[in-house]
Formats: structure tokens, C-alpha cells, sequence
């Protein structure tokens, strides 16, 4: 609704919006009509659009399928059927972490051991590991 409220904003003004595809002019009191029906369908097809994505992720976690990026995720890998699976050698590192922060090592020493794995095994997260050299 807020596109009709400028338009109407710029017609108070006398200030034309001309819709070349459509072949609308704002001026036209046919025009506003035409943006009322339009901005109404397109609003229509906003909301039919989110439900049928809604309703297909939701058919997914149903099935079992999970749409997560997990390429990202130290410890988790998806097997044949796409079913999130725990990944026992990064699972070992992940608990590794753990077990050295509650054995007292600092956030710093948890991050250059994870660079350190990351480094030797998953390349492509290397970006999104902090270097952390103010909090040792």
C-alpha cells in the first residue's frame, strides 16, 4: 500500500507517475483504479508465494529432508538421503574444543586449534574463523 500512498502523495502535487508497460497514468482517475487491483494482486501473489514455501519446507521436515547449508557446520555432514548426519572425526574436534574450555584453555587457544584443523582440512572456512589475538 505504500506505492498508492506516494502516488496519490505526487497527484496532490500534480506531479504525473507514468507506468509505460501498463499504460497507467496516476492522473487518470481510471489509473488508480488500475494500481488498486494490481498492487492488490501482486500482494495476493506475495502472500500465495510464502505459503507454498512454507508449505514445501514443511513437507520437507516431515519427509526428513533438512534445507540447511551444512557445509558450514563443524561436526555435520549429510548422507545419502540427505539426512543431517554427525560426522564422528569432526564430532572428536568439536568435543576436543569442549573439553579444553572446561579444562581451563583461553577462547584464544580454542580458535588457534580450530585454525589449526580447519586449516589442514576444511580450506574453505578458514575466512570465517576469528583471529583472536586481544582475547588470550
Amino acid at each position: 500500500m505504500d506505492c498508492l500512498k506516494y502516488i496519490r502523495q505526487l497527484k496532490d502535487k500534480n506531479i504525473p507517475v507514468f507506468f509505460e508497460k501498463e499504460n497507467i497514468n496516476s492522473m487518470d482517475s481510471k489509473g488508480e483504479v488500475m494500481l488498486i487491483i494490481m498492487e492488490f494482486l501482486a500482494q495476493q501473489e506475495s502472500q500465495s508465494l510464502s505459503q507454498n514455501v512454507k508449505l514445501g519446507v514443511q513437507y520437507r521436515y516431515k519427509q526428513g529432508e533438512i534445507q540447511i547449508n551444512h557445509n558450514r557446520f563443524l561436526e555435520y555432514t549429510k548422507d545419502g538421503n540427505k539426512r543431517l548426519v554427525i560426522d564422528p572425526v569432526e564430532a572428536e574436534v568439536v568435543k576436543r574444543i569442549y573439553l579444553e574450555y572446561l579444562e581451563g584453555a583461553s577462547y584464544y587457544f580454542s580458535t588457534l586449534f580450530l585454525k589449526f584443523y580447519l586449516n589442514y582440512h576444511r580450506t574453505e572456512w578458514i575466512s570465517f574463523v576469528p583471529v583472536l589475538g586481544k582475547y588470550s
